[in-house]
């Protein structure tokens, strides 16, 4: 954890160096190319260990991770700052980091515990968070992304925030950095308007709403319907039998897999996609929030 205030952070450049070195090495490489056998075509070298790490165009170029956080952390914080959030806000930072695909790919999560809202229900209250995402790939196989997010301090499930089409339409079409200030600035606004969304779900009660049927429809799949429900059977007996507790039932399914959950990722790759795969899950879980049958609960 970072104490930005009572350790005078007080610019982004600071912060950043902050969140830098927190950072793995593994990811601190330089890139490199070289030229495969195949017309148009390259390798991507990762200097530090002189080993192939994708295949890609020969008109493709990057730059390395670090470069690519210290931009986008410093202009976040930036922009934190211009719109007067208190620093005390941004006080015990956390940064988690995530790697993929012999670390081509890597994920980056800023969380600021003490940037937080309490949603309450009859019997259960929690704490939900600020999250920024990052994502960068050095192999072309990745978008170079930012998301706003949240997290419960309950349980640790993540959330991306915002509306879906919206961030479906991010999660392909690329990064821009001309565009940073104000994505972050609507990434706050969704953090603000999920607090009342995510309240209005923890009042909504599901005691006359047949939910095993609604997730079927949500899921598309009886077997994964069937261990979702199982879920959220658990969730009711901590938060209530409500829609907050099917929303965090998904949010375990996005955030966690293994025997906890009953959702443990296929290991096709050895384990070198699991990081992307599970930020996939939570663009689909955003998708299901998003869906005419999750608007018809709020309704009902």
């Amino acid at each position: 954890m970072l104490d930005f205030v009572n350790s005078n952070y007080t610019t982004s450049e600071t912060i950043w160096n902050s969140v830098e070195s927190q950072l793995p090495d593994d990811i601190k490489f330089s890139v490199g190319y070289e030229p495969t056998k195949m017309y148009g075509k390259r390798y991507v070298i990762n200097r530090r260990k002189d080993e192939v790490i994708g295949i890609v165009g020969d008109k493709f170029n990057t730059v390395t991770h670090s470069k690519f956080f210290e931009t986008v952390v410093t202009h976040a914080i930036q922009k934190v700052i211009s719109l007067g959030i208190s620093l005390h806000l941004l006080e015990n930072m956390e940064v988690v980091c995530q790697t993929g695909r012999n670390n081509a790919f890597v994920m980056l999560q800023l969380i600021f515990p003490d940037w937080k809202y309490e949603i309450t229900t009859r019997n259960h209250a929690t704490d939900i968070a600020q999250r920024f995402i990052f994502l960068h790939g050095v192999d072309g196989l990745c978008s170079n992304q930012f998301f706003g997010g949240a997290i419960d301090m309950f349980c640790l499930n993540g959330q991306v925030l915002g509306d879906y089409e919206k961030v479906r339409r991010k999660n392909t079409t690329g990064f821009s950095i001309k565009n940073f200030g104000s994505e972050v600035q609507e990434c706050i606004k969704s953090f603000n308007n999920n607090a009342i969304k995510l309240q209005k779900w923890a009042d909504k009660t599901l005691d006359h709403v047949n939910v095993e049927e609604v997730v079927k429809k949500l899921l598309k799949s009886d077997n994964k319907a069937e261990k979702m429900y199982a879920l959220y059977r658990q969730e009711v007996s901590n938060r209530g039998n409500n829609m907050f507790a099917l929303y965090s039932a998904l949010t375990n399914y996005s955030s966690y897999a293994d025997t906890r959950n009953g959702f443990a990722l296929r290991n096709t790759s050895g384990g070198r996609n699991d990081t992307h795969n599970m930020f996939k899950r939570e663009l689909e879980v955003s998708k299901w929030t998003h869906s005419d049958t999750w608007k018809s609960l709020e309704v009902a």
